[in-house]
C-alpha cells in the first residue's frame, strides 16, 4: 500500500506525532517540573488507552507514520506495554519509539522488546550522582545506567538525550561523547528551549559545543547512516561505535523542515511548541464525532501550523507552559 502524504499549509510533510500518555513523572527535573506542588490531570481527563488507540489508528490512515510515546514519564501509565504492542500492528505505522527518564525501564525492557519497540530515548543529563540529584531531585542514576546497559545488551536502538545546562553539566559533555565512542548508542546534546521552567536556564550553543569537542576528539564527520524522526544532526568520530547528535533548536532554527505535531495526555493537539493554538481531540471523540469528521478536522487543522517558533522573542511575550504538560 502506497504511503499517504500529509502536508501543512507551508507544504511541509507531517508524518510524525508525539503522543503523551500521562502528565505525571517520578522525577522533578529543575528545568521541567521542579518541586512537589504540581496540579496533575484527574484520571477522567486523561485519554483512555482505547481512545489513544483510536486516535493512532485515525492519524495513521491520513499520513502519520511515526509515533513517539512520551509523558511525563510514559512508563508510569498502566497498560502502556500492551498499548505499544497494539499500535505497532497498525498498517500505516512504520515506527514506534519511546522517550523515558529510564528509572523504570530495565524491568520493562523484555516486554517492550517483544512488542517490537523501534527505539528508546533515555533522558540523561548527568552521569555524576551529585549533579544527577541536583537536576532531577532524586538518587536514581544507577537504575538509569543499568537500563542503558540493558538496552545495549538487548540490541534495542538507544539514544541518550542530554540537555546541556550552563555551569551545571557542561563539564560532563566529554564523558557523554566517550559513551558514544565505547558503545553503539547515540548521544544527543540538546539546547535548552525557553519554555516554562526552562526559561530560567541559559542555553549552551550546540554549534560551539561541537567545535569544543573536535578539539579533543578530532574531526567529527557527518553520520549519514543515522535515520531519525526529527531535527538532530548526527556525527561520528574515528573509531566510534556510536554516534553523537545535536539538536540546536535555538541557535539553528529548523522550523522550515518541521515534520511533527504533539498531543498532550488530555488530547490537545499542539501544532508548535512555541504556539498554544490547536484542537482537543478528546472533546471530539467524547462528543461523538465520526472517524471521517475527526480525520477531516485534523487535516484542516494542519493547514494552520505556524511557520516557526518565536524562541528569540522576549520571553515575556510568550505564554508560559511546561513540557510535562505539553508532552516532552
Amino acid at each position: 500500500m502506497e504511503a499517504i502524504q500529509l502536508e501543512d499549509g507551508k507544504h511541509r510533510t507531517i508524518d510524525y506525532m508525539r503522543i503523551s500518555v500521562t502528565d505525571r513523572c517520578n522525577l522533578s527535573c529543575a528545568y521541567c517540573m521542579p518541586g512537589k506542588n504540581h496540579k496533575f490531570l484527574p484520571k477522567e481527563e486523561l485519554l483512555s488507552l482505547k481512545e489513544l488507540y483510536r486516535i493512532c489508528k485515525l492519524v495513521s490512515e491520513i499520513g502519520i507514520h511515526k509515533l513517539k510515546i512520551t509523558g511525563g514519564e510514559p512508563l508510569l501509565r498502566e497498560g502502556i506495554e500492551d498499548f505499544i504492542t497494539q499500535i505497532k500492528k497498525l498498517p500505516g505505522i512504520e515506527c514506534v519509539t519511546l522517550t523515558t527518564n529510564g528509572t523504570m525501564l530495565r524491568k520493562k525492557l523484555p516486554v517492550l522488546k517483544k512488542a517490537g519497540i523501534d527505539g528508546i530515548n533515555i533522558s540523561l543529563d548527568s552521569m555524576n550522582p551529585v549533579v544527577y540529584k541536583k537536576v532531577t531531585g532524586f538518587n536514581r542514576l544507577e537504575e538509569v545506567l543499568e537500563a542503558v546497559q540493558s538496552c545495549i545488551a538487548l540490541e534495542i536502538p538507544t539514544k541518550l538525550n542530554c540537555v546541556v545546562l550552563k555551569e551545571i553539566n557542561e563539564s560532563e559533555i566529554r564523558e557523554f561523547v566517550k559513551m558514544a565512542k565505547q558503545y553503539p548508542v547515540i548521544v544527543r546534546f540538546i539546547e535548552m528551549m525557553p519554555l516554562g521552567e526552562g526559561s530560567r536556564f541559559e542555553s549552551v550553543s550546540g554549534v560551539l559545543l561541537r567545535k569544543q569537542l573536535e578539539q579533543e576528539f578530532g574531526v567529527l564527520y557527518s553520520a549519514w547512516d543515522v535515520a531519525g524522526n526529527g531535527p538532530a544532526v548526527y556525527y561520528h568520530g574515528e573509531d566510534f561505535k556510536g554516534r553523537i547528535g545535536f539538536i540546536n533548536a535555538v541557535s539553528q532554527c529548523f522550523c522550515a523542515y518541521c515534520n511533527r505535531i504533539r498531543m498532550s495526555a488530555d488530547g490537545y493537539i499542539q501544532l508548535c511548541l512555541s504556539h498554544p493554538d490547536g484542537w482537543n481531540m478528546k472533546h471530539a471523540i467524547r462528543s461523538g464525532m465520526t472517524d471521517d469528521e475527526i480525520k477531516q478536522k485534523f487535516i484542516t487543522l494542519l493547514k494552520n501550523k505556524p511557520a516557526g517558533h518565536d524562541f528569540n522573542l522576549d520571553i515575556k511575550e510568550r505564554k508560559p507552559h511546561d513540557m510535562w504538560q505539553i508532552g516532552g
